[in-house]
């Protein structure tokens, strides 16, 4: 959890990079996902404002209402954008994640500073509005319910351009400091092989699009694992443990201790590590990388060379955060950084940074998507190492030399690093009787 301006990753059209990643389907591609049967609608007490009756179009769930007091328009805003940004927004990142070419940050908070000129960038700043933590992105005037349903109907989104395995669900949580919520629908092995449940990473909001798109993708039963990176950023775990009772819970021992709600959780990770999930596939890898927190772990996902990381590791902020010019998209040879907050350690900066290096020389990593933060794409495992280095160089009071000292020692441990565990689920009453349920 970050207790700040930090947040949420974002995405693009499946198939097909937006002009300015990251973004969304267009309406045409949303509407032909669109479920044919009829969708459960949430009842919706809904506040005198455009963003209420926009959840009422949507089917929206509006029992989380916005915090208290006025929603006054920001000065900041333009005046014919279309949309516009309340004074009660916390300055997540998620808006100006989604759609950089609307929205930026002005005066330590997000507005319009762009109107969206076409359907496309219409149902993506529809997509932020969604995806609005505080409910604070409005519309002038009634919303434009097509839009509407066609970027409810467009989630989960790519994660990064090109991703075929890996989704941004939107819908960020207050409850959980307005985190990336990731889905990983993993390869489904031929039949009695093991492997292949999908993995909800992190918490999204609890509400019914979420719930649909999660049924639309993973089946009725939902994925098979929830793993929780740490104690922050959990929201309403229990909520989603309840709706899908078969999905097991992840979370390393260190967080549970920390927080009740998680001594329920169906997985409890023991010790140091690695660990694979209960399946035994060999695609998802868990390291712990404390720091943040004690028990911060990140997860390593081969097929896409992804790390999902938590508040553990984040991308240098693009330029985009600092106005609306989007950065192009990374290729090989650019030189692209990588950044951690110490400001919002709750652990240990120096372990924290011993974690990163943890994560060097592996080889698998072009992907870091945050729950917190900016994500990074780099065209090879070498570019991330490298950007490691960098990032350690610049926080290290040794600078460049401690930086190569930390990141030998990291190697060398990473050779002894033992076979990682098959992570074993038991019943909740089981874990609350401390019972051992890790096991080789």
């Amino acid at each position: 959890m970050l207790r700040g301006p930090r947040a949420a990753g974002g995405a693009v059209v499946r198939g097909k990079a937006l002009s300015s990643p990251p973004g969304t389907r267009s309406a045409a591609a949303a509407a032909a996902r669109r479920p044919s049967g009829p969708r459960r609608r949430c009842r919706a007490a809904a506040p005198a404002s455009a963003a209420a009756s926009a959840a009422d179009a949507a089917g929206l769930d509006w029992s989380k209402p916005p915090p208290p007091g006025k929603r006054e328009r920001r000065a900041e805003n333009i005046d014919a954008g279309g949309f516009w940004v309340d004074t009660a927004c916390i300055s997540c990142r998620v808006c100006r994640k989604m759609v950089p070419s609307v929205f930026g940050k002005v005066g330590g908070r997000s507005a319009v500073l762009r109107a969206p000129e076409t359907d496309e960038e219409r149902v993506a700043a529809y997509g932020a509005l969604l995806s609005c933590p505080t409910f604070s992105i409005h519309t002038d005037g009634r919303p434009d319910g097509a839009l509407l349903r066609a970027a409810r109907d467009a989630f989960p989104l790519p994660a990064f351009p090109g991703a075929e395995r890996v989704f941004f669900l939107g819908f960020a949580d207050l409850a959980a400091i307005a985190t990336s919520s990731y889905l990983v629908k993993r390869a489904r092995p031929p039949s009695g092989s093991g492997g292949g449940g999908d993995v909800l990473f992190d918490a999204p909001r609890f509400a019914g699009p979420v719930v649909d798109a999660l049924v639309r993708e993973c089946g009725p039963q939902g994925p098979a694992f929830f793993v929780l990176s740490h104690r922050d950023d959990i929201g309403e775990h229990q909520r989603w443990a309840e709706r899908f009772p078969g999905m097991r819970r992840v979370v390393h021992e260190r967080e549970a201790a920390a927080v009740a709600s998680l001594g329920a959780c169906e997985v409890i990770l023991r010790g140091e590590g690695p660990w694979r999930l209960p399946d035994g596939a060999e695609d998802v890898l868990i390291l712990l990388t404390p720091g943040h927190t004690s028990g911060s772990i990140t997860l390593l996902y081969a097929p896409e060379q992804v790390a999902l990381t938590g508040d553990h590791l984040d991308g240098a902020p693009p330029p985009a955060e600092f106005g609306v010019v989007p950065p192009p998209p990374p290729s090989p040879d650019d030189r692209q950084d990588l950044h951690a907050f110490r400001d919002y350690c709750w652990g240990s900066w120096d372990e924290q940074l011993a974690s990163v290096a943890k994560l060097s020389g592996r080889g698998g990593i072009r992907r870091v998507l945050p729950g917190h933060g900016s994500p990074a794409l780099f065209g090879s495992g070498g570019h991330f190492d490298a950007a490691v280095e960098r990032l350690l160089a610049s926080e290290l009071p040794g600078g460049a030399a401690a930086a190569k000292e930390l990141l030998s020692a990291a190697h060398e441990a990473l050779k002894r690093e033992p076979a990682p565990q098959v992570a074993v689920a038991a019943a909740a009453a089981a874990v609350a009787a401390g019972v051992p349920i890790v096991g080789r």
